[in-house]
């Protein structure tokens, strides 16, 4: 069972991948959640009250040394989404980010280069 943590915990989050999580749970185990929102991470808490056990972080280096993590969701705004990826990957986790997959292509070829390095996975979701 692979061990994931959710980061941002907006309306994406909230309403397709936690959902996702918890029902294959066959296959995931939901171990953390990270926003560094308070009032989303009460707002969290409300909305699945099934889940009390997984630890909620205002950050991702906290939830990171915390937590033996597999692979990460990471759906936060943009301009914040590098710093948080390039963490996970370094430190061995495998991440799947909301789209866009990078700011630009240089961001991009970096995150495929640390995946790559670290024998992780580095994937973007997107709707259809």
């Amino acid at each position: 069972m692979l061990r994931v943590a959710v980061v941002g915990l907006g309306r994406r989050s909230q309403r397709h991948a936690i959902p996702y999580f918890l029902h294959d749970n066959t296959r995931w185990q939901l171990e953390a959640v990270c926003d560094p929102s308070s009032l989303m991470i009460e707002k969290f808490k409300d909305t699945f009250p099934c889940i009390p056990s997984a630890p909620t972080y205002a950050d991702v280096s906290s939830m990171i040394s915390s937590k033996s993590l597999d692979c990460a969701y990471v759906a936060v705004p943009h301009y914040q989404s590098s710093t948080i990826v390039k963490q996970f990957l370094s430190s061995k986790i495998h991440v799947m980010k909301e789209k866009p997959a990078a700011m630009t292509a240089k961001e991009l070829k970096l995150f495929q280069e640390l995946a790559g390095s670290n024998a992780v996975t580095f994937s973007t979701a997107s709707q259809m």
